[in-house]
């Protein structure tokens, strides 16, 4: 049995755009795309399980390593899966401007929530817990992150803002400054506007 879900856009409420989800590349936007994936599942889902396997076994295996290690190196990358994720595919217009070896044009852009409690996308102060999941298992998503950071932290964005901690007044962003994350969900779209960043 195959369980998939398949809602193939995603709109934030900042702006009302509709975003792709990166999956569509393989499956497509039509209504048929959760069936076609359910069958994909189905006719590779033991070479899955073969691949995980394979994956977890030598950490599984060692004697030398604490059941509570092992347990941990695993679990804890549930974050990725049910960390508030969103992996979109960029659309020509966006990917058109970046340089060919920026990993965004392939790979499109990947956030993650820090948390439920704290809902802010790609926090960047404590980025570094996911980072080794992101370079050790999908090290092109942990790129095309860093693409975004990179290009945010050189871009301004002098929306007038209210800061919580004391109340004061002032702007979003300034140019040259690393940003603390990547918007909230209902403001996300705000930094994945093309047109801001150029």
């Amino acid at each position: 049995m195959a369980l998939v879900w398949d809602m193939p856009q995603i709109v934030f409420k900042s702006k009302g755009v509709t975003h792709t989800r990166r999956y569509t590349r393989w499956f497509g936007e039509e209504l048929t795309a959760a069936q076609e994936m359910a069958a994909y599942a189905l006719h590779h889902y033991s070479r899955w399980e073969d691949d995980i396997e394979a994956w977890q076994n030598p950490v599984l295996q060692d004697g030398s390593l604490p059941d509570w290690f092992k347990s941990a190196i695993f679990n804890e990358l549930y974050f990725i899966a049910d960390g508030g994720s969103v992996w979109l595919d960029l659309p020509e217009e966006v990917t058109s401007t970046l340089p060919l070896h920026d990993s965004r044009c392939e790979y499109g852009r990947f956030a993650y929530l820090e948390s439920h409690e704290y809902r802010m996308y790609n926090t960047y102060d404590v980025h570094f817990y996911a980072s080794w999941a992101l370079v050790m298992l999908w090290p092109e998503l942990q790129k095309s992150l860093q693409y975004d950071m990179a290009q945010w932290t050189t871009s301004a964005d002098l929306t007038p803002r209210t800061h919580l901690f004391r109340g004061n007044k002032g702007v979003r962003k300034l140019a040259n400054a690393v940003p603390h994350d990547a918007g909230d969900p209902g403001e996300l779209e705000s930094l994945f506007d093309a047109a801001l960043r150029k």
